[in-house]
């Protein structure tokens, strides 16, 4: 698996998308086989920055003119780039998920990866269960073939490591939540896994990411025997 940004070109020279290198096409070559997967990638100057303008025109221009430049190399060795959902980058929610899928079309080499637990923020915590019940209505419309990613939800956001133009308060003035081991959120995995086959076609992709997947399958086989 690949995870990268699509794009940079943050507003201050920044990054954007990743704590890598933007994704080039050096870089889908690189790996011959498995899933390639990145992120739609922010114009924050950290990987995970809140930035106004990513969620408007600018940032889907270069959201756009990643998967332009992505396009030839993935169509010549006939893969699929699956682009993972973010709160802080374009694509953060299903709106933008519906949107994109709209203006890149069938056909096309890229498909989504909806992460529910990667599109709560922060502020969201609080009435954690409002939005998570949202997020997963809306779920079915928006993960493809490719299925969509079950993680748990962490207590509390992590704050980055500060960039070379940043000081330790600038990185901590804007914490992300990054999705942690469906056992080890504040939500428990019971439920999470409830949620999911309420609302999922039998047979939908759930995709593990991160650490302990031997201990995240544990946690799917205890609920499964339960039921």
């Amino acid at each position: 698996m690949l995870e990268r940004p699509l794009g940079g070109g943050g507003g201050g020279g920044g990054r954007g998308g990743s704590a890598g290198e933007t994704l080039d096409a050096a870089a889908l070559r690189a790996v011959p086989e498995g899933r390639l997967v990145a992120w739609s990638g922010s114009l924050g100057d950290e990987p995970f920055d809140a930035h106004p303008l990513t969620w408007g025109p600018r940032g889907w221009a270069a959201l756009h003119a990643a998967c332009d430049r992505l396009s030839p190399v993935l169509i010549d060795s006939g893969r699929t780039l699956l682009i993972r959902t973010h709160a802080r980058h374009v694509l953060s929610d299903p709106r933008a998920c519906l949107k994109f899928a709209a203006e890149r079309g069938a056909g096309s080499p890229f498909a989504l990866l909806p992460d529910v637990a990667a599109m709560i923020e922060p502020s969201m915590v609080a009435t954690i269960d409002d939005h998570l019940d949202r997020l997963f209505a809306a779920l079915p419309a928006i993960a493809g073939e490719a299925g969509a990613v079950l993680a748990g939800v962490p207590a509390r956001a992590t704050v980055a490591q500060p960039g070379p133009d940043q000081t330790e308060g600038d990185a901590a003035a804007s914490p992300a939540l990054l999705p942690v081991p469906i056992h080890r959120g504040a939500v428990p995995a019971a439920a999470l896994i409830a949620r999911w086959r309420l609302r999922m076609p039998y047979g939908t992709q759930m995709v593990l990411v991160g650490e302990e997947i031997d201990e995240q399958v544990a946690a799917l086989a205890a609920r499964a025997a339960n039921h």
